[in-house]
Protein backbone atom coordinates (compact mmCIF):
# COMPACT_ATOMS: atom_id res chain seq x y z
CA UNK A 1 0.00 0.00 0.00
CA UNK A 2 1.40 3.40 -1.00
CA UNK A 3 1.20 6.41 1.29
CA UNK A 4 -0.38 9.43 -0.35
CA UNK A 5 1.86 12.47 -0.15
CA UNK A 6 0.16 15.50 1.43
CA UNK A 7 -0.62 18.47 -0.80
CA UNK A 8 1.79 21.41 -0.56
CA UNK A 9 0.50 24.42 1.34
CA UNK A 10 0.77 26.76 -1.65
CA UNK A 11 -1.15 24.35 -3.87
CA UNK A 12 -3.77 23.88 -1.16
CA UNK A 13 -4.30 27.64 -0.81
CA UNK A 14 -4.60 27.95 -4.59
CA UNK A 15 -7.01 25.02 -4.98
CA UNK A 16 -9.22 25.96 -2.02
CA UNK A 17 -9.33 29.58 -3.18
CA UNK A 18 -10.49 28.61 -6.67
CA UNK A 19 -13.03 26.16 -5.26
CA UNK A 20 -14.43 28.73 -2.83
CA UNK A 21 -14.61 31.45 -5.46
CA UNK A 22 -16.49 29.07 -7.80
CA UNK A 23 -18.91 28.18 -4.99
CA UNK A 24 -19.63 31.90 -4.62
CA UNK A 25 -20.11 32.40 -8.39
CA UNK A 26 -16.98 34.51 -8.70
CA UNK A 27 -15.21 34.12 -12.02
CA UNK A 28 -11.45 33.75 -11.60
CA UNK A 29 -9.03 33.62 -14.54
CA UNK A 30 -5.56 32.40 -13.62
CA UNK A 31 -3.00 34.88 -14.84
CA UNK A 32 -5.55 37.69 -15.16
CA UNK A 33 -7.46 38.03 -11.89
CA UNK A 34 -5.93 39.45 -8.71
CA UNK A 35 -7.27 37.53 -5.74
CA UNK A 36 -7.36 40.58 -3.43
CA UNK A 37 -9.79 42.24 -5.86
CA UNK A 38 -12.40 39.48 -5.62
CA UNK A 39 -12.12 37.88 -2.17
CA UNK A 40 -14.43 39.23 0.53
CA UNK A 41 -13.98 38.75 4.28
CA UNK A 42 -16.63 35.99 4.23
CA UNK A 43 -14.92 34.13 1.39
CA UNK A 44 -11.55 34.48 3.11
CA UNK A 45 -13.05 33.01 6.31
CA UNK A 46 -14.40 30.07 4.32
CA UNK A 47 -10.99 29.50 2.72
CA UNK A 48 -9.32 29.54 6.14
CA UNK A 49 -11.87 27.10 7.55
CA UNK A 50 -11.35 24.62 4.72
CA UNK A 51 -7.56 24.85 4.96
CA UNK A 52 -7.66 24.33 8.73
CA UNK A 53 -9.67 21.14 8.22
CA UNK A 54 -7.21 19.96 5.56
CA UNK A 55 -4.24 20.60 7.86
CA UNK A 56 -5.92 18.71 10.72
CA UNK A 57 -6.64 15.68 8.54
CA UNK A 58 -3.13 15.67 7.07
CA UNK A 59 -4.37 16.35 3.53
CA UNK A 60 -2.06 19.36 3.55
CA UNK A 61 1.50 18.92 4.77
CA UNK A 62 2.74 20.41 8.03
CA UNK A 63 5.99 19.50 9.78
CA UNK A 64 4.63 19.50 13.36
CA UNK A 65 1.00 18.35 13.23
CA UNK A 66 0.75 18.11 17.03
CA UNK A 67 0.95 21.94 17.24
CA UNK A 68 -2.21 22.17 15.15
CA UNK A 69 -4.28 20.75 18.01
CA UNK A 70 -4.09 24.19 19.68
CA UNK A 71 -7.05 25.97 18.09
CA UNK A 72 -5.59 29.46 18.58
CA UNK A 73 -2.30 28.39 17.00
CA UNK A 74 -4.13 26.72 14.12
CA UNK A 75 -6.25 29.80 13.39
CA UNK A 76 -3.24 32.12 13.52
CA UNK A 77 -1.19 29.79 11.34
CA UNK A 78 -3.92 29.39 8.71
CA UNK A 79 -4.57 33.13 8.60
CA UNK A 80 -0.87 33.78 7.96
CA UNK A 81 -0.74 30.97 5.41
CA UNK A 82 -3.57 32.48 3.39
CA UNK A 83 -2.18 36.00 3.59
CA UNK A 84 1.29 34.80 2.61
CA UNK A 85 0.20 32.90 -0.50
CA UNK A 86 -2.38 35.51 -1.51
CA UNK A 87 0.55 37.93 -1.61
CA UNK A 88 3.20 35.66 -3.13
CA UNK A 89 1.54 33.16 -5.50
CA UNK A 90 1.73 34.57 -9.03
CA UNK A 91 -1.25 32.41 -10.03
CA UNK A 92 -3.38 34.46 -7.64
CA UNK A 93 -1.90 37.80 -8.74
CA UNK A 94 -2.59 38.18 -12.46
CA UNK A 95 0.44 36.08 -13.34
CA UNK A 96 3.07 38.15 -11.57
CA UNK A 97 4.58 38.07 -8.16
CA UNK A 98 4.14 41.42 -6.40
CA UNK A 99 7.26 43.28 -5.33
CA UNK A 100 7.86 42.86 -1.62
CA UNK A 101 7.33 46.00 0.39
CA UNK A 102 10.47 46.65 2.39
CA UNK A 103 10.06 49.28 5.08
CA UNK A 104 12.33 52.29 4.57
CA UNK A 105 13.69 51.70 8.07
CA UNK A 106 15.19 48.39 6.82
CA UNK A 107 16.93 49.91 3.80
CA UNK A 108 17.98 53.44 4.76
CA UNK A 109 21.17 53.59 6.83
CA UNK A 110 20.37 56.98 8.34
CA UNK A 111 17.03 55.72 9.65
CA UNK A 112 18.63 52.49 10.90
CA UNK A 113 21.20 54.46 12.86
CA UNK A 114 18.60 56.82 14.30
CA UNK A 115 16.48 53.83 15.42
CA UNK A 116 19.52 52.29 17.11
CA UNK A 117 20.25 55.59 18.84
CA UNK A 118 16.61 55.93 19.88
CA UNK A 119 16.42 52.39 21.28
CA UNK A 120 18.66 53.41 24.18
CA UNK A 121 16.53 56.41 25.14
CA UNK A 122 13.55 56.81 27.41
CA UNK A 123 10.38 57.49 25.37
CA UNK A 124 9.65 60.39 27.72
CA UNK A 125 12.95 62.19 27.09
CA UNK A 126 13.44 65.28 24.95
CA UNK A 127 16.15 63.49 22.96
CA UNK A 128 13.73 60.70 22.06
CA UNK A 129 11.32 63.29 20.63
CA UNK A 130 14.15 64.97 18.70
CA UNK A 131 15.23 61.66 17.14
CA UNK A 132 11.59 60.82 16.33
CA UNK A 133 11.25 64.12 14.50
CA UNK A 134 14.49 63.44 12.62
CA UNK A 135 13.23 59.99 11.56
CA UNK A 136 9.94 61.47 10.35
CA UNK A 137 11.84 64.17 8.44
CA UNK A 138 14.05 61.53 6.80
CA UNK A 139 10.98 59.48 5.79
CA UNK A 140 9.47 62.58 4.17
CA UNK A 141 12.78 63.27 2.42
CA UNK A 142 12.81 59.72 1.04
CA UNK A 143 9.17 60.03 -0.10
CA UNK A 144 9.95 63.33 -1.86
CA UNK A 145 12.96 61.78 -3.58
CA UNK A 146 10.84 58.83 -4.69
CA UNK A 147 8.12 61.13 -6.06
CA UNK A 148 10.72 63.23 -7.89
CA UNK A 149 12.23 60.12 -9.45
CA UNK A 150 8.81 58.95 -10.60
CA UNK A 151 7.99 62.40 -11.95
CA UNK A 152 11.18 62.67 -13.96
CA UNK A 153 10.61 59.23 -15.43
CA UNK A 154 7.04 60.11 -16.35
CA UNK A 155 8.14 63.40 -17.90
CA UNK A 156 10.82 61.71 -19.96
CA UNK A 157 8.31 59.16 -21.24
CA UNK A 158 5.84 61.91 -22.14
CA UNK A 159 8.58 63.83 -23.97
CA UNK A 160 9.51 60.71 -25.95
CA UNK A 161 5.88 60.11 -26.88
CA UNK A 162 5.37 63.75 -27.94
CA UNK A 163 8.63 64.04 -29.87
Amino acid sequence: MTDIKPMSQVDAVFAVTLETLAENDIFFVEGETIVHDVVTAEIRASIRSKLAAMLLTGTVGYSKPEKLQDKKYLNTYVSGLVTNWFNLDARLNAGCRPEPKIPKSKTDNKIKNMLILQSGMSPDSDNFAIVTEAIEARLLELDDAKKAAKGSTLESVQEEMAG
